[in-house]
């Protein structure tokens, strides 16, 4: 929905890159009107910054994308996981449960975390919520006070 609004606004901006944890999404993204669809998590600048330049209208020749790796932010990284506990309080139906699987898997890949990513695969395919939860508990304990 907010793909297309911007798609159709009167001031539509000059590059809609549409950014997802589920790939499968992009296509659709496209059909409403973004011009690229980059699936998360972005690991690396560089990824982003060619979809970015490559979309934008004027020339941009003379720009090179960035190839540093992205730093996961620990700020946002304990807002997600607070989002991720609160879902987990109460046994999530199917579809949260696959979103979150997918969700907590993109959080792993992007933090380097592989027994979160471990755990997010065991969670799709059925694990005990509880055990994911304590780990999620674990990972928000262990972030910097802010």
């Amino acid at each position: 929905a907010l793909v297309a609004a911007l798609a159709r606004a009167a001031g539509r901006p000059q590059a809609i890159i549409a950014m997802s944890g589920d790939p499968s999404r992009g296509q659709a993204a496209l059909a409403c009107g973004a011009d690229g669809f980059l699936a998360k998590p972005v690991l690396r600048i560089e990824d982003l910054t060619r979809a970015v330049l490559h979309h934008l209208p004027q020339p941009t020749a003379h720009l090179r994308p960035v190839t540093a790796p992205l730093a996961y932010d620990p700020l946002a990284l304990g807002d997600d996981l607070t989002v991720v506990s609160e879902l987990l309080e109460d046994e999530p139906d199917a579809e949260l449960r696959s979103y979150l699987a997918g969700f907590l898997a993109g959080i792993a890949r992007q933090s380097g975390d592989g027994v979160l990513l471990g755990a997010a695969e065991d969670f799709a395919r059925g694990a005990e919520t509880g055990l994911l939860a304590r780990l999620v508990a674990d990972r928000r304990a262990a972030l910097p006070p802010f």
